[in-house]
């Protein structure tokens, strides 16, 4: 019985249960490529995603709100991280000259290793699970996630 079976096993729905249930299935598989994802990376999607948003930060760096901003959740649950980070030796701190509240991060030479690693073997798995797929497939697939991403933005 897959994950979300339980769904359409429930009597007295106004359909036979033989639709497609796009949501579900999208959440089934994202739940399962996050779980195989993080075992393989070593790093959660949210750490991640920091890493990347760092990378991306100019030399001056950058603020938590911004970073913040740019995953789309709160300054507390990056400021954590970003704490572990600095704890790793992955991620440098400078205040800022003109307002001593902000400082701005960036990634130091170790948290640039390690990102540009991770970021190698993202592509390497993403190669290992597309291996199957046609060409064709995949483009269809990833036409079809911006269309999503798209229509959830529009009911935000």
């Amino acid at each position: 019985m897959k994950e979300f079976d339980w769904f359409d096993n429930v009597t007295g729905l106004p359909h036979q249960g033989a639709e497609a249930h796009l949501v579900l299935e999208i959440m089934h598989t994202s739940k399962s490529l996050l779980s195989v994802f993080s075992r393989e990376m070593g790093l959660s999607m949210s750490q991640l995603l920091l890493l990347r948003v760092m990378a991306g930060a100019s030399r001056k760096g950058i603020g938590v709100l911004e970073i913040a901003r740019r995953m789309g959740i709160n300054g507390a649950a990056i400021t954590r991280q970003i704490k572990k980070m600095e704890e790793g030796g992955l991620v440098i701190r400078r205040a800022d000259k003109h307002d001593g509240r902000k400082s701005y991060l960036r990634l130091s030479a170790k948290g640039r290793a390690l990102f540009l690693e991770i970021h190698q073997r993202v592509h390497e798995f993403e190669d290992l699970l597309i291996t199957d797929l046609e060409k064709e497939d995949i483009e269809t697939v990833k036409r079809v996630l911006v269309q999503l991403q798209t229509a959830i933005k529009k009911h935000s």
